[in-house]
C-alpha cells in the first residue's frame, strides 16, 4: 500500500483538484482507496470526443527524492495503484486530467501536518535538497509496460499548459523595466516568499548596478532564465529559489536579475540584451539552451575591466549543489576583486602622483605667467610714464618758448634808470637780468618761467624781508614792489 501522501499526489494528478482539504476528505470517505476515490469523481459516461484520443500519464512534481524514486518504481510496475488506475480510466475512455503545479514547500508541510492529525503516518514531505534529475533520466530511458507507451521527455516538457498560467512576463510587454517589474510581482504571487529580490530594470541597468562605482562595491550577478514549459522550473523556483539559505546568500552577495524565455518574442529581446552586454558568443550560448535544460543560471562578474560570464548552470535541482556553486563563484569573485582592488589602488596612486605633478606644473606655469604679466605691466607703466614725461617735457618746453616770447628786451646802457635783479635757481646757477622799473611782475615771472621754473611749481622770494613775488598782482611794476634799483631773488620749489 502506497503512503498516503503519494496517494494524495496521484489523486490530485488524475483529478486535477487543487484543494487539499477537499481531496483528503474524498480519500478518507473511500478509506484511502485511490481507484474508488477517482471513480467517484471521474464520470463513467463515454464521450464521443474522447475516441481515439491519446492518453498520457502525467507525472506529479515533488521535491522529495524518495517520492520520485517511488513514483518511478510505480511507473515501471503495472501493479502500482496509479498505473492500474490509469489503465482503468483508459478502459473506460476517460482522459486523465493534467496535473496542476506542485504545491509550495509550505503547503507540503501543511499537508504532512494534516496527515498526522488525521491519523495517517506516511513517509513524505518535501525537502529543498532532493534532486529531480535521477527520476527524469530514469523515466527517459525506460518504458512503462501495461499500455505499451514509452515515458519520454515529453512528460517533463508539455507542449502547452493544460491550465493556463499567468506568464511571469506578459507577452505584449515591451519595456524591460516593466517586464522585470511584472516578473518580480508575479513570481511572488506564484511561488510566495521568501524569494530573491529581483533587480527591476533592463539587463544593462543591472550590469551597471553590479559593477558599482568602485571595486569594493562590485557584486557578482545571478541571472535566472525561466521557462514555464520546463517541469524543472516549478521545482527550481519553489524548492531552490525559495530556499531560505539560498535566498539569504543571494541577498547578501549577489545582484539577482531574471527573465522569462517562455515566449519567443521575449526570448529574442533577452538575446539582444545579452548580446549588447556580454557579446555575441554568450548570446549564442544562451540561444542554444534547450527548454528541457532550463531553468538556467548565468554567473557574471567584472574582471579586468569587462563583464564576463564565468559559469552557466543548467537544469540544477539540488539546492545544496546550487549553494555550493554560488559560494565557489563568490569566492572566485572576491579573489578577482582583491586583484582588481590592488590594481585600482596602484592606479589611484599613479593618478594622484600625476595629478600632483600636473598641479605643481600648473602652479609653476601660473607663477611664470603671473611674473610675465607683472613684468609686462611694469613695462607698460614704464612706457606710459616715459611717454607722459616726454609729453610733459614737450609741454614745458612749449610753455617756456611762449614765455620767452613774452619777455621784453633787456634795456641797454643808454637807459639810466634800470632795475638789476640777481636770480639764484634751485640747481645752484645764478642769472642776472636787467629790467626797466616800469616792467611788471608778469614780465619777471615770464623770465623765470622761460628758464623752466613756472610759478605753479616754484616760488620767487626776496632775500630780506622775505616775500613771495609770485603772490603779487602781475600788473604791478617792479618799482612798485620794491624791486628797484636792484634785488637778489631766490627760486624755491613749492
Amino acid at each position: 500500500m502506497s503512503s498516503r501522501d503519494e496517494i494524495l499526489a496521484n489523486f490530485q494528478a488524475f483529478t486535477g483538484m487543487d484543494d487539499l482539504g477537499t481531496c483528503i476528505g474524498i480519500l478518507e470517505s473511500h478509506n484511502w482507496d485511490l481507484l474508488s476515490a477517482v471513480n467517484s469523481i471521474v464520470p463513467q459516461d463515454f464521450s464521443d470526443e474522447s475516441q481515439g484520443q491519446e492518453i498520457s500519464a502525467p507525472v506529479q512534481e515533488t521535491g522529495n527524492r524518495h517520492e520520485e524514486a517511488e513514483l518511478v518504481d510505480g511507473l515501471r510496475n503495472p501493479s502500482d495503484e496509479a498505473v492500474v488506475l490509469e489503465n482503468h480510466l483508459r478502459q473506460h475512455n476517460h482522459v486523465t486530467p493534467q496535473q496542476e503545479p506542485q504545491p509550495s514547500t509550505e503547503k507540503r508541510r501543511s499537508l504532512e501536518h494534516s496527515y498526522e492529525e488525521g491519523g495517517g503516518g506516511g513517509e513524505g514531505g518535501s525537502s529543498c535538497s532532493e534532486e529531480y534529475d535521477d527520476a527524469r533520466e530514469t523515466l527517459s530511458d525506460e518504458e512503462v509496460e501495461g499500455d505499451g507507451e514509452a515515458i519520454t521527455d515529453d512528460m517533463f516538457l508539455a507542449d502547452e499548459e493544460p491550465i493556463a498560467k499567468e506568464p511571469l512576463i506578459p507577452e505584449d510587454c515591451e519595456d524591460p523595466f516593466e517586464c522585470s517589474l511584472y516578473l518580480s510581482q508575479r513570481f511572488e504571487s506564484r511561488y510566495g516568499s521568501p524569494h530573491p529580490m529581483f533587480f527591476v530594470g533592463s539587463l544593462s541597468d543591472a550590469v551597471k548596478e553590479a559593477c558599482g562605482a568602485s571595486v569594493s562595491e562590485r557584486r557578482p550577478m545571478f541571472i535566472y532564465l525561466h521557462h514555464d514549459k520546463s517541469i524543472l522550473s516549478n521545482i527550481f523556483c519553489s524548492q531552490l529559489l525559495c530556499c531560505e539559505s539560498i535566498v539569504s546568500f543571494l541577498s547578501i552577495h549577489y545582484l539577482v536579475w531574471a527573465w522569462d524565455l517562455t515566449n519567443e518574442k521575449l526570448k529574442r529581446k533577452l538575446l539582444d540584451m545579452v548580446r549588447e552586454c556580454f557579446g555575441t558568443l554568450v548570446s549564442n550560448n544562451v540561444d542554444d539552451i534547450k527548454p528541457d535544460h532550463l531553468p538556467a543560471i548565468l554567473i557574471v562578474y567584472k574582471s579586468k575591466g569587462q563583464m564576463e560570464v564565468r559559469n552557466i548552470i543548467q537544469g540544477q535541482s539540488d539546492p545544496d549543489l546550487l549553494l555550493s556553486s554560488l559560494i565557489v563563484a563568490h569566492d572566485q569573485h572576491e579573489q578577482v576583486k582583491e586583484t582588481d582592488r590592488k590594481e585600482e589602488i596602484e592606479r589611484l596612486e599613479r593618478e594622484e602622483m600625476k595629478a600632483l605633478q600636473e598641479a605643481a606644473f600648473r602652479e609653476s606655469l601660473r607663477a611664470d605667467q603671473e611674473k610675465e604679466r607683472l613684468k609686462m605691466e611694469d613695462e607698460k607703466l614704464k612706457q606710459e610714464k616715459e611717454r607722459e614725461e616726454i609729453l610733459e617735457k614737450e609741454r614745458k618746453e612749449e610753455l617756456m618758448r611762449q614765455m620767452e616770447n613774452l619777455i621784453p628786451p633787456e634795456p641797454d646802457d643808454t637807459h639810466t634808470k634800470v632795475s638789476t635783479l640777481r636770480l639764484r635757481f634751485p640747481d645752484g646757477s645764478i642769472h642776472q637780468r636787467r629790467f626797466l622799473p616800469s616792467h611788471t611782475v608778469a614780465n619777471l615771472l615770464n623770465f623765470v618761467g622761460s628758464k623752466g621754473y613756472q610759478s605753479e611749481e616754484y616760488k620767487l622770494l626776496t632775500s630780506f624781508p622775505k616775500k613771495d613775488v609770485t603772490s603779487y598782482h602781475p600788473t604791478l611794476t617792479l618799482e612798485e614792489v620794491n624791486l628797484y634799483p636792484q634785488e637778489t631773488l631766490f627760486i624755491e620749489e613749492r
